[in-house]
């Protein structure tokens, strides 16, 4: 029988992963709740990657580590590193998001991106070419647009699609709620955070606790106006 007081989320497992799991899950059980290497990795001005298992862990907060493909042979040849990259996909139930979102997440494509804002078949939005000096503050700029990127990447359920047009009717408005309810709760864990023993939920999974140092602390309600 489970030990109701020992933690049960990514990376805050209290026993040594089973010889036989995916070398991913070792990674994630031992990465002290999916922090790993990432704060140190990004200080690391050396290399325009977060090396070792960072990139892994990273996929848990949205974004993917990659390089310039078409510059791969020539950097290679020249004997450089690949040109490292992120891409950071927001997580947005059912496509939906308010006109000033949508005019911020444009204007972050063109001061961190390579200026452009792919729209994807899993309605939502996704960032290339973020460099890794400006990761960090792209991602804390997505939040405080009140949007995230918790779990949109990585072997996790990735996004809730829906009714592009929940405005269409009453059963579209249900739907829609639907979505985001699903992906509201899916990302919830009801335990206790290493750092601050309080319980860690939807609503404070942004605490430093948590997701730092990618995102930062929400503490007070807010609106777009605010």
């Amino acid at each position: 029988m489970a030990d109701a007081t020992k933690p049960n989320l990514p990376g805050g497992d209290t026993e040594p992963p089973s010889e036989n799991v995916n070398p991913g899950e070792s990674v994630k059980a031992q990465s002290n709740y999916l922090r790993g290497t990432i704060a140190e990795g990004l200080e690391d001005r050396l290399t325009g990657a977060n090396p070792g298992d960072a990139p892994l862990l990273l996929k848990f907060h949205g974004t993917y580590q990659q390089d310039d493909r078409d510059l791969r042979d020539e950097r290679r040849r020249q004997k450089l590193e690949p040109d490292y990259q992120f891409m950071i996909r927001v997580r947005l139930p059912g496509g939906v998001c308010q006109p000033a979102q949508w005019l911020t997440l444009d204007e972050l494509a063109c001061r961190y991106g390579n200026g452009t804002l792919r729209l994807t078949s899993r309605q939502t939005f996704q960032f290339h070419g973020i460099r890794k000096n400006n990761l960090k503050r792209t991602i804390q700029e997505i939040n405080a647009a009140l949007l995230d990127s918790i779990g949109a990447c990585g072997d996790v359920n990735r996004g809730v699609l829906c009714s592009p047009n929940p405005a269409q009717s009453a059963i579209h408005v249900g739907l829609y709620e639907l979505a985001r309810n699903v992906s509201e709760h899916l990302p919830r864990r009801k335990t206790k955070s290493p750092s601050t023993d309080a319980p860690t939920s939807r609503a404070n999974l942004r605490s430093p606790s948590w997701l730092l140092p990618l995102t930062t602390l929400m503490s007070t309600p807010r609106t777009l106006d605010s």
